[in-house]
């Protein structure tokens, strides 16, 4: 699995590729043919409504090409959280911007 970090709040937005362990990783990276590729993707705004797609570019062989991940041919929406003094305590911690959260095993875990 390939996680990948999207902050839609920078124009154009920023992307950045972790490895499991959590170091960056820089671009381009390879696969094999054989390879079958999985994508965690974590986007993100705090400042905006925002609605986007996402075009990963591709070289295979000689072979160039782009494919597009969106919402059914939708683009998807990504709201910023409400204003700070609406915010809930979540696990016990207090609220913040600099904390996300994401449903995972059944549960929301801080990231």
């Amino acid at each position: 699995m390939r996680f990948f970090e999207i902050d839609l709040d920078r124009s154009p937005a920023a992307v950045k590729y972790f490895k499991r362990g959590g170091q960056v990783v820089l671009f381009p990276y390879s696969v094999s043919k054989t390879d079958v590729e999985v994508f965690d993707i974590y986007a993100y705004t705090l400042r905006h409504d925002v609605r986007w797609r996402l075009r990963l570019n591709y070289t295979a062989a000689d072979k160039q090409g782009t494919i597009t991940f969106d919402d059914h041919g939708r683009p998807f929406e990504t709201t910023a959280p409400a204003d700070p003094s609406s915010w809930h305590e979540l696990g016990g911690k207090p609220p913040s911007p600099q904390r996300a959260y994401g449903w995972q095993d059944g549960k929301w875990m801080e990231f």
